[in-house]
C-alpha cells in the first residue's frame, strides 16, 4: 500500500510486505527518494518514531535541495507514518 508518491510528494512511502510476513512486528514501511531507502519495522517505529525520523532527516533531507523545509516534510512524513501504523493495528486486528 502506497502512503505517497513522487508526484504530490518528495517522499515515495509504502507498505512493504509479502505473505510470509505474519508478524505484526515486523511490517516494513519503505522511505524513498530519488537515490536513497530507508525501512522501519513496525517495531521501531512504534518504539521511537522521533528516531526514525530524526534517521530520515540525516539521509534523505540532509543534502537535499529541500533542507530548508525539513520540519514541513518531517510533519509530512510523520503522518505517513502513523497511517501506516494504524493500517498495521487494523490488518492485525488491535
Amino acid at each position: 500500500m502506497s502512503y505517497s508518491r513522487w508526484g504530490s510528494s518528495f517522499w515515495y512511502t509504502y507498505w512493504l510486505s509479502s505473505d510470509e510476513d505474519t508478524d505484526k512486528y515486523n511490517q516494513r514501511f519503505c522511505i524513498q527518494d530519488f537515490t536513497n531507502t530507508l525501512i522501519f519495522t513496525y517495531a521501531d517505529l512504534s518504539a521511537n518514531l522521533d528516531a526514525a525520523l530524526e534517521s530520515a532527516r540525516k539521509t534523505l533531507i540532509g543534502a537535499s535541495i529541500l533542507a530548508d523545509q525539513s520540519e514541513e516534510l518531517l510533519i509530512e512524513l510523520k503522518g505517513y507514518m502513523e497511517s501506516f501504523m494504524k493500517d498495521v493495528d487494523k490488518e492485525f486486528g488491535e
